[in-house]
């Protein structure tokens, strides 16, 4: 006689919110319960720096920042309350007070603990890049060298939610990223790529103008431990090919590119997005502290 299995319904938000407020986090991965363990005090500490860091930079920027227990429903069967949430200024104006918010945010970041590790670096952050999260952040406390003041590696820096400003000047473009003292020159006086001996922590850049389209090329990187994402590392080898145009509009800059390091990524990557043309968003010229880094981003004992 062929055994009969009894299939086990999928799990869904309406089932969530019918069960007993018991102080335990709760997340759905395609109908699948998932039980979030209880934080650590390592961990707690670390997001609650990140979460007043951002929601210093919200004050000056504008968006909104929140902290789980925040349930973000990307649909009835998948639903996550990552540990930080960042919704920009356009985002932030579609949530309403009493509802729960139903679209995905610009920036969700993670703080490692031995019990959750496995599945913020996988099922998570799979799920995140299946509902088009722009920034999904994991954070190492023990590992990260930005607490020593040594921003994230090109080209995730880029990318990061903060005011850039960018100066065009005939032989050079100058950009500045309001993150650690963060400052890229790409040069465009025709000059080489200096040896591979000689590396520098956001590597050497080049460029041309293809029409209305500067193309970057950056060579000679330092080794970096979150030199590709904040939890890859990326090596000396690693080369990154950026293109950057102004939308027809005038109010956006189109970023694109693609990163290779045959020492950690087993193919080119491919990137897209955009910057918004904000004037009026000031930097705010803060230089890294040593003792401020330590203290939001430190290895706590």
């Amino acid at each position: 006689m062929r055994r009969m299995e009894a299939v086990k319904p999928p799990v869904g938000y309406a089932d969530l919110q019918r069960m007993p407020d018991d102080g335990n986090r709760y997340e759905l991965y395609d109908g699948e319960l998932w039980v979030v363990p209880a934080p650590l005090p390592r961990h707690q500490r670390v997001a609650q720096r990140l979460f007043i860091a951002l929601s210093e930079f919200t004050a000056r920027a504008g968006g909104e920042v929140f902290m789980a227990p925040f349930d973000i429903v990307l649909s009835e069967y998948n639903v996550v309350q990552p540990d930080v949430i960042y919704f920009a200024p356009e985002s932030a104006r579609r949530i309403r007070p009493d509802e729960h918010v139903r679209f995905p945010p610009d920036a969700a970041f993670e703080v490692l603990s031995p019990s959750t590790a496995r599945n913020d670096r996988g099922r998570k952050r799979d799920l995140m890049a299946r509902y088009r999260v722009p920034e999904y952040w994991v954070i190492d406390p023990k590992t990260t060298p930005q607490k020593d003041c040594v921003p994230v590696g090109v080209p995730t820096l880029m990318f990061y939610p903060v005011a850039d400003t960018i100066t065009v000047e005939r032989d050079r473009v100058v950009m500045k990223v309001d993150w650690m003292n963060s400052e890229r020159t790409i040069f465009l006086d025709g000059r080489k790529h200096p040896p591979a001996s000689e590396t520098f922590l956001h590597g050497h850049s080049v460029g041309h103008w293809e029409g209305d389209t500067l193309v970057a090329e950056t060579t000679n990187f330092k080794e970096h431990p979150i030199g590709l994402t904040t939890t890859l590392p990326g090596s000396a080898r690693k080369r990154v090919t950026e293109r950057f145009r102004v939308s027809q509009d005038g109010k956006a800059l189109i970023y694109s590119g693609v990163v290779e390091d045959p020492v950690y990524l087993a193919r080119p990557v491919e990137w897209s997005g955009q910057w918004m043309f904000r004037p009026n968003m000031p930097h705010s010229n803060e230089k890294c502290d040593l003792t401020v880094a330590h203290k939001f981003l430190g290895d706590f004992k």
